[in-house]
């Protein structure tokens, strides 16, 4: 089993990578050992949940950007490391256990916090093969406090090339077994027989490079259930949506069809959410393109819709996004 990724174009020198980004070397040195590059604030998503997110200043951000394309673009990830990888979705991670009997989904707790600048200084310089230095200033560059941050363009590349080792021993340790697993970002899917047998060797190797999986996370779904992976239903050899999520549109679109709001907020999220159940299963999304006439028409100002923007705090508030909202000071010690 190899244990390391192929990647191609390496930069040989830190020289090297400060001509692709486009500033002078001492500059992006400078750069990465700033110890005020990143805003950080916590975020609420929809469900009520606090994250911490660590937000890069422009300058970084757009270092950040160039490197995420390079890295993304030379790196070949195997077909099972999903999450991050352009090309693939949580439909392709749900995809090879569609029909099985029986599924389990695993959660690693605190993901990114559990990323340490070591072990992305290791995936940089032994599983890519770049040279020490080079590999260190990178290191410092996608980095926040020691730990792989959220809320950075190269958080999600630069956490699959640390975590690689890891994932490739999973999914050999699988295989032996004749289990399938995938793996999207914090997110483990397995199916097969004796998927049950390999719960505990997960969690072994899990625990060899630091990282704990999650005991409330742990779904165990057998043929009597509903199956979901990555908020898909895969009981079936067609992947579809939940019949939460299928429920929840219908009765929004009845709700907003009761107490109409023309071009309302929620009526775009409503859209927004056919569109994306149409994606995912055409039967169910003919279903719900059925009940669409019931919404109100948009409104068109010549060729484009007019859409709404507004600020929320510092931030943007997105339709059917995370919004950002302030946390009690009690509160921040447990993002």
């Amino acid at each position: 089993m190899t244990m390391k990724l192929k990647y191609r174009d390496g930069f040989e020198s830190v020289g090297a990578l400060a001509e692709f980004i486009g500033m002078p070397e001492a500059d992006l040195v400078r750069l990465a050992h700033s110890q005020d590059a990143y805003r950080g604030f916590d975020l609420k998503n929809l469900k009520g949940r606090w994250r911490h997110i660590d937000r890069p200043i422009p300058q970084l951000r757009d270092v950040q950007d160039k490197l995420n394309a390079t890295l993304t673009h030379n790196i070949e990830f195997p077909s099972y490391i999903i999450g991050g990888v352009p090309g693939r979705s949580h439909l392709d991670h749900a995809w090879p256990h569609l029909g099985k009997p029986l599924i389990i989904t695993l959660d690693l707790k605190d993901y990114f916090p559990s990323i340490g600048k070591g072990s992305v200084y290791t995936g940089l310089h032994e599983v890519l093969g770049l040279s020490r230095s080079v590999a260190n200033i990178l290191t410092l560059l996608t980095t926040c406090d020691g730990y792989v941050p959220q809320g950075s363009p190269t958080s999600l590349t630069v956490a699959n090339i640390a975590s690689f080792r890891m994932f490739a021993k999973m999914y050999e340790h699988a295989k032996e077994a004749c289990v399938l697993s995938t793996f999207y970002v914090d997110d483990i899917a397995m199916s097969g027989k004796r998927a049950r047998d390999v719960i505990g060797p997960m969690r072994a190797i899990a625990r060899s490079h630091k990282h704990l999986i999650s005991r409330q996370k742990q779904h165990i779904m057998t043929e009597k259930v509903e199956r979901i992976v990555t908020g898909i239903k895969a009981n079936y050899t067609r992947p579809a949506v939940t019949e939460a999520m299928l429920k929840k549109v219908i009765d929004l679109v009845y709700a907003q069809h009761d107490s109409p709001q023309p071009e309302s907020r929620i009526d775009r999220s409503i859209r927004g959410m056919i569109a994306y159940v149409d994606h995912v299963n055409e039967i169910q999304g003919q279903l719900l393109r059925d009940l669409e006439d019931l919404l109100p028409e948009p409104v068109i100002e010549g060729e484009k819709r007019v859409l709404e923007r507004r600020p929320c705090g510092r931030f943007w508030k997105c339709p059917g996004r995370a919004h950002v909202a302030s946390r009690p000071a009690a509160q921040l010690s447990s993002p």
